[in-house]
């Protein structure tokens, strides 16, 4: 493997898991965006919302596991599991944030002057998440922890900071 490809693979990661972030953040202020709406009652609403949470919640549940990160590991190398979950990550928020149904159920809102705060509060917290899984695929932190020069995703792992700093890296 040579550069270009990891990092076309890390482009990519970032692109879409940071766009899908984003996308995320307009769906927190404005809401629903509604593009796509193919149900009607509130029945069916709420079982395709909970599907897409099913959906959201089964991905990165699923992809977390050691289990199936050795099976993954037989298709492609382990350095290039951050990104692939990033992209992977990144196509299911986008699918979520496009085809989630605005109910016209509530069990609790908030109004007002606390519905400014929760929202302000929401918008920073977005950032460092983008920040913090830019920083993940790059190798400057492992899972929240500060990468002193040490490789986090084993000795290979292919990183902006690992390229720079060891350009002769075997991919």
């Amino acid at each position: 493997m040579n550069h270009f490809a990891a990092y076309s693979m890390m482009a990519i990661s970032v692109l879409i898991g940071g766009g899908s972030l984003l996308l995320f953040g307009v769906f927190l202020v404005i809401g629903p965006l509604a593009i796509v709406r193919f149900y009607d009652s509130e029945h069916q609403i709420l079982l395709w919302d909970g599907f897409l949470s099913l959906l959201f919640f089964i991905q990165h549940s699923g992809m977390i596991r050691t289990s199936f990160r050795d099976q993954l590991a037989h298709i492609m190398p382990r350095h290039y599991h951050p990104s692939f979950y990033a992209i992977a990550s990144g196509i299911v928020l986008t699918a979520v944030v496009l085809f989630w149904h605005p109910s016209q159920m509530f069990l609790y809102g908030v109004t007002g002057s606390l519905r400014l705060l929760v929202r302000t509060i929401s918008v920073p917290t977005l950032l460092v998440n983008i920040h913090a899984d830019i920083n993940v695929l790059t190798g400057e932190i492992q899972f929240g922890k500060v990468n002193h020069g040490k490789f986090p995703f084993g000795s290979n792992f292919v990183g902006l900071t690992n390229l720079y700093l060891k350009p002769d890296l075997p991919l």
